[in-house]
């Protein structure tokens, strides 16, 4: 009888802990509808809300829902014609300020975060930019805040945890 009580109790609790934790799966955006997006042999995923521009090697994303050029966004994008380390490089020669760069890992490939600081219209932008050499080019997600910008900043991080390579 002891035996069956707990065979029952281990089975009950296996259940509620395999419930719980959904099988491992991380929902990046939480409970919010998504849509894939592909960038040459990129796929990631993007609220279904947000506003957005593309074009054959640019995508342009709106957090706020419209596609305003002063609002905080976030830009993914193919770049092909440098070398991966001047162009991760250059963006602290090229006028950013509070440049940091750290290594970061996404889908299996190292590449780079970098968060600095840059003059636009309206201010100071705050930018955070991972970068990933492939074999398309060097893939960039980066996020700009203008200084009168709503703060988005949590979901370039959401949006990199989705990329999948082909």
């Amino acid at each position: 009888m002891k035996k069956k009580i707990v065979s029952l109790f281990m089975a009950a609790t296996l259940s509620a802990s395999i419930s719980l934790c959904s099988c491992g799966k991380e929902v990046p955006f939480g409970k919010e509808e998504v849509v894939e997006r592909k960038l040459s042999t990129i796929n990631y995923q993007v609220p279904k809300e947000w506003a957005e521009e593309t074009s054959n090697d640019v995508n342009v994303h709106f957090p706020g829902g419209t596609a305003d050029p002063n609002a905080s966004y976030i830009m993914t994008a193919f770049i092909d014609d440098q070398p991966f380390d001047e162009y991760i490089d250059g963006i602290a020669e090229n006028g950013a300020e509070n440049f940091e760069k750290e290594e970061v890992t996404i889908d299996g490939t190292k590449g780079y975060k970098v968060t600095f600081t840059m003059q636009d219209e309206t201010g100071d932008a705050s930018c955070i930019m991972y970068s990933v050499s492939t074999d398309d080019g060097i893939f960039t997600a980066a996020y700009s805040q203008p200084s009168n910008g709503e703060d988005y900043s949590d979901y370039i991080d959401k949006l990199v945890h989705t990329v999948k390579f082909k």
